[in-house]
């Protein structure tokens, strides 16, 4: 007869072959393709988007359950940078679900809940282009390793939610086409989002880290639509260090920024037919340290900006919807004024899309980026192509 102990050390190799080579226990699996065709004409050249033909993103996204207590999952992105690709860990989280209370709990690289269309990746969006406001302030869609706490929760009959968030580490994330969106734009001497990201270089402890928060709403309006309101905020005391030379030495300058966002969306299902109506809109006011060279201080700025859309879908296929943003640059000289264009960037855009099946979009857009009023503004003809391979969906989507 065998031992008990080989017995037992069999059994538990026998369930480690079982589950390792069990299916069932394989990650749902996705990639997602996000080309564009492009033709920009009109401007001064104060852009990254030449005539192109080009994939702004693939990824590649995998989750799972872990147990009945958790899920994780993860998003690599491969996207074009200077006309080479490059792998990026967009995401990779762990999310505890089932807290006592309604509470939940994530950790790890995620985009953060900070306004309502941060988490959901540009693919996926819709209106094509990431908007010039939130890449000048946040450098795109606000990343973070951290840790973010959740609460869901009912007052009468509206559904609510919460969040709070801690890092040690953000940065502005993205794949964009436009001057205003990218990391750079050195022909205007901005560098708005390139200057977003923490560094380790002040090695400032605690003050480096960002907070986040968000409450957000959703109201039931008639029988099939819903009116839903959210406001964000992201804190760092010193989480941005600027490095500047004084004579014969370097002087790294501590800098904070204070971002606040209110965001409004409406949405009707119309209930004879599959037509529907969305509206959205976000307000963002920034405040931020910058360095005053001339004096050899910090000074604090502020700036505002705002961007909408509106998107009619005639039926579960065809679409069409126009969107706008217009921003303050943060470094701006003057107070500005607004709709003035002055210390101001513009973008508009007016788009069709066709929607053959859920998982694949074909969108015509003709555009409009003036990031900087002194330039002449560009004009943009493009198409868009996005299709989807496998399982898909983002771990937050109000």
């Amino acid at each position: 007869m065998m031992a008990p102990a080989l017995l037992a050390q069999q059994d538990g190799m026998s369930q480690g072959a079982e589950r390792r080579f069990d299916p069932a226990w394989n990650p749902a699996i996705g990639v997602a393709l996000d080309a564009f065709g492009m033709m920009v004409g009109g401007g001064d050249g104060n852009n990254e988007a030449n005539d192109s033909i080009t994939l702004r993103s693939m990824e590649l996204s995998l989750s799972s359950r872990i147990d009945p207590l958790a899920w994780a999952y993860t998003s690599i992105e491969f996207g074009r940078h200077e006309g080479a690709y490059e792998v990026e860990l967009a995401e990779a989280a762990i999310w505890a679900d089932q807290l006592p209370h309604s509470f939940s709990l994530r950790t790890g690289r995620y985009l953060a809940d900070f306004g309502k269309w941060n988490t959901v990746h540009m693919h996926d969006r819709p209106h094509p282009f990431a908007q010039g406001v939130r890449q000048e302030f946040i450098g795109g869609s606000l990343a973070m390793d951290g840790v973010e706490l959740h609460h869901w929760l009912g007052i009468g009959d509206l559904p609510v939610r919460w969040s709070v968030g801690v890092g040690a580490n953000f940065a502005g994330h993205g794949h964009s086409l436009l001057a205003a969106e990218s990391d750079e734009d050195l022909s205007l001497g901005h560098a708005h989002g390139a200057n977003f990201a923490t560094t380790s270089a002040g090695d400032f402890g605690l003050p480096g880290f960002a907070w986040t928060g968000r409450v957000s709403a959703q109201h039931d309006v008639g029988d099939n639509g819903y009116f839903q309101w959210g406001a964000s905020a992201f804190l760092t005391a010193a989480g941005l260090s600027q490095e500047h030379d004084a004579g014969a030495t370097t002087e790294l300058f501590e800098l904070g920024q204070n971002t606040l966002a209110i965001d409004l969306t409406w949405h009707r299902l119309a209930a004879t037919d599959s037509s529907s109506d969305t509206i959205g809109t976000e307000f963002f006011w920034n405040q931020r340290d910058a360095v005053d060279e001339t004096f050899d201080r910090v000074e604090r700025l502020q700036a505002v900006g705002l961007w909408g859309f509106y998107l009619h879908e005639f039926n579960a296929h065809i679409g069409a919807g126009v969107e706008g943003a217009w921003w303050e640059h943060a470094d701006k000289d003057d107070g500005g004024h607004w709709l003035s264009g002055a210390e101001a960037g513009r973008q508009v855009a007016i788009f069709a899309a066709w929607k053959p099946t859920e998982v694949q979009r074909l969108r015509l857009i003709l555009a409009m980026n003036q990031p900087d009023p002194a330039a002449a503004a560009d004009s943009i003809l493009a198409v868009q192509w996005s299709a989807t391979i496998g399982s898909h969906s983002h771990s937050l989507d109000w």
